[in-house]
């Protein structure tokens, strides 16, 4: 039971349970609107009422077990090209590098330039603006963005946009930041809005040991 949940919420509770064995989402509008309805829920759970963590896993394992609106409960997608649901791995999988070999050599070449990119985020310290997609729940989370689109800011950063050029020759690039976890900042369970793309996350400095949980493992940014 959740404490005062907000109209929309409300709404989006009745929708989510209008989906069920008298109602299965068939067609691919039915499952994106399915998936929509329960992703609200979720999303509502894990960012407004974070100590209902057993309920909103459960609300995952009913769109991965009962409605097959993903593989996984631990993935929850608006967006889900179901082409890639039996062939998709997760990045840090041990067999990534044969299953997308130029996007494993660019990362690569990113790693080794990690020195630049360290040397050129302490020296935009001015430039951080707070995280604005709510997904915090606690300490300040900011980011400074370097590359959104095909524009990427080579005033500020010559050198890393150099690094970012020779990865896109490798694999497209929607958008680059940095960003700083705070003292004491937590950060919500969250996936992306769809299973299309790659997330690179490289540590350039993280002396307080900064984790991180990926699906069942628990991993340590390392400059």
């Amino acid at each position: 039971r959740c404490s005062s949940p907000l109209p929309s919420a409300r709404e989006d509770i009745v929708e989510m349970f209008s989906w069920g064995p008298q109602r299965m989402a068939k067609s691919l509008t039915e499952r994106l609107r399915a998936r929509e309805a329960h992703v609200r829920v979720i999303e509502y759970l894990v960012r407004h009422q974070p100590d209902l963590i057993d309920l909103a896993n459960r609300v995952k394992r009913r769109c991965s077990n009962d409605l097959r609106l993903w593989p996984s409960y631990q993935q929850w997608s608006e967006v889900y090209n179901e082409a890639l649901w039996e062939s998709a791995r997760p990045v840090h999988w041990d067999g990534g590098a044969q299953l997308w070999p130029s996007f494993e050599k660019a990362v690569r070449r990113f790693e080794e330039g990690s020195a630049v990119l360290l040397e050129e985020f302490r020296s935009a310290g001015g430039l951080q603006e707070e995280h604005d997609e709510g997904l915090h729940l606690t300490g300040h989370w900011t980011v400074i963005y370097v590359h959104q689109g095909d524009q990427c800011e080579r005033e500020d950063f010559p050198r890393t946009c150099e690094l970012l050029d020779e990865f896109e020759k490798h694999a497209g690039i929607l958008s680059a930041r940095f960003a700083t976890l705070h003292p004491a900042t937590k950060v919500a369970m969250h996936t992306s809005t769809s299973n299309q793309r790659l997330k690179v996350h490289c540590g350039v400095e993280n002396p307080d040991g900064v984790s991180m949980q990926i699906g069942n493992e628990t991993v340590v940014w390392q400059p």
